[in-house]
């Protein structure tokens, strides 16, 4: 004779099942921590390579100038360039500098742009490298399109939109001398192209943890002849913010953009 085996009823089940959630719902809360530390660590480690990125990529271009000039006090880069130009500096043969002849780091920290479309329109995010494309007197820290090789506008983004993502950076300058300067990079990183504020990532510490690299100019060699042909190398401190730059300045309206222009020997 056949045993029967008593089946659950629909009682029985559904509260098999609400048993099974709570437990489920147990393992998943505490898995929750291990899974928010990994996803700091990983866009941590991310944003300081972006941020060591950015520090590089100046310190790279600023190196071997001749002339440099940091300004943070002014309203556009052409009004920079025409302050730098005021010191009349010199390429190696005594030729005065042209606008022409000058590059221009713009750290832009007034301007909100895009994260992965191009320009400035509708934008969020802060804290973006703009360059003065070769030939191009102006630099525009807003046009429609900031690619290499447009035709058209006259500046584009350094590295590339798409290098920065979905984050603000703070970019200061400090202790800058005729031998060089620091570069301090700080970054919020942000979940979502539509800027939240309650939706993003700031490291602990964010006054004290941060990227910093010291740049050291490699001076170019004067020649024996300078005074005579007029050489003049040129190194202006001057006109530096200590505010430019920093959580409380970047994205209001008393932001203050940092224009590096200076001059390397071709």
């Amino acid at each position: 004779m056949k045993k029967k085996f008593k089946a659950f009823t629909l009682i029985e089940l559904i509260v098999t099942m609400l048993i099974m959630g709570i437990i489920m719902a147990g393992i998943m809360r505490m898995f929750q921590p291990i899974n928010d530390v990994y996803s700091n660590t990983s866009v941590l480690s991310n944003q300081e390579a972006s941020e060591l990125g950015i520090a590089n990529y100046i310190a790279g271009n600023v190196k071997y100038a001749q002339s440099i000039g940091i300004y943070e006090d002014q309203a556009s880069p052409e009004a920079a360039v025409t302050t730098f130009l005021a010191n009349n500096p010199t390429d190696l043969e005594g030729n005065v500098l042209t606008a022409a002849d000058v590059d221009v780091i713009c750290i832009v920290n007034n301007t909100a742009y895009k994260a992965g479309g191009a320009g400035s329109s509708g934008g969020d995010f802060y804290g973006r490298i703009v360059r003065r494309l070769p030939g191009k007197t102006a630099c525009s820290l807003n046009q429609a399109n900031f690619d290499y090789t447009a035709t058209t506008g006259n500046s584009y983004m350094a590295m590339g939109d798409a290098y920065y993502g979905t984050a603000d950076y703070y970019i200061r300058i400090s202790n800058f001398t005729d031998k060089g300067f620091d570069i301090t990079v700080d970054s919020d990183y942000y979940y979502s192209k539509q800027k939240k504020a309650n939706d993003f990532f700031q490291r602990k510490n964010a006054t004290s943890n941060y990227t910093k690299l010291s740049v050291y100019l490699a001076n170019p060699t004067i020649p024996a002849t300078a005074s005579t042909t007029g050489v003049k190398r040129v190194v202006d401190n001057t006109h530096l913010d200590a505010n430019a730059g920093t959580r409380s300045n970047v994205g209001t309206t008393a932001a203050k953009n940092t224009y590096i222009v200076y001059y390397s020997i071709k």
